[in-house]
């Protein structure tokens, strides 16, 4: 039981830093494309921009977490992740 503890905290730290460390990624895109490419993006396509890729990745960490809560309660085995 402590190794599924171990992986539940090494999975909850490197999330946690790395979500802290990082900015949204679509403000990279549009920053690239601002400033490497010389095509700024309009405002409202700027913006769905940012909110889809916020929601995919909140989607995606959702789906994650919830694997992580199967592999607590122990209805899952860690071999199935690898």
């Amino acid at each position: 039981m402590s190794e599924i503890f171990r992986v539940l905290n090494v999975a909850n730290g490197s999330v946690l830093s790395s979500s802290g460390a990082m900015s949204a990624y679509a403000a990279d895109i549009l920053a690239i494309m601002d400033l490497y490419f010389k095509m700024p993006m309009p405002a409202i396509p700027s913006i769905v921009l940012l909110l889809t890729t916020q929601c995919i990745g909140f989607g995606l960490a959702g789906e994650c977490s919830l694997c992580l809560l199967l592999l607590v309660q122990g209805g899952v085995d860690k071999s199935d992740f690898i």
